[in-house]
């Protein structure tokens, strides 16, 4: 209990240096809880907007870079090891939770152009995600998602397209038991 105040006072302090370094491109509310070992970066003429009642677990990195945005609404919690990449906008509603290991890329590669891969330049889209949503740990959100209020989508799952409010979305596995003999 005492580690974990601890680990969010130092977070705080950690924030007001961000916020001194990126200046109006850094939007955030005091009452909320981030880890000592968040990790922000804003590149370009990107932004990152938050809500109230934010509490950002251990490992979380944003990445920001050209005019992208990540915009949090209020009561959002980013459990651990989750990564945002932003270069257009992933922005999250209200009183949604995500599950460690989550990632979320708005962008791709543009693997059509031709020549070293690294330097073809990226197609985006933003990912909207809707209000009192549950991601369970480890899924991955790749641009042009849409996820609709109320919605629960289960550990593991991959996502890109439209997810229509108070959808249950899983991957389905099947498992074969068998013994050994």
């Amino acid at each position: 209990m005492i580690f974990d105040l601890m680990d969010y006072i130092l977070g705080e302090l950690k924030l007001i240096i961000y916020k001194i370094f990126y200046g109006k491109k850094l939007d955030y509310h005091f009452y909320s809880k981030f880890s000592r070992s968040f990790q922000l970066r804003i590149f370009s003429k990107g932004e990152f907007r938050s809500g109230k009642n934010i509490v950002i677990r251990s490992g979380v990195k944003i990445r920001i870079t050209g005019g992208g945005k990540v915009i949090l609404g209020d009561d959002i919690g980013l459990n651990n090891n989750c990564l945002l990449n932003s270069m257009d906008k992933i922005q999250i509603g209200s009183h949604t939770i995500i599950g460690q290991d989550v990632k979320m890329y708005d962008h791709d590669h543009d693997y059509k152009k031709e020549g070293n891969r690294r330097y073809t330049g990226f197609k985006t889209a933003p990912i909207e995600i809707g209000e009192n949503v549950w991601i369970g740990s480890g899924c991955i959100i790749l641009k042009a998602t849409t996820i609709g209020d109320n919605c629960v989508i289960a550990a593991g799952t991959v996502l890109r397209g439209n997810i229509p409010a108070n959808s249950i979305v899983h991957n389905e596995i099947n498992v074969i038991n068998t013994e050994i003999k």
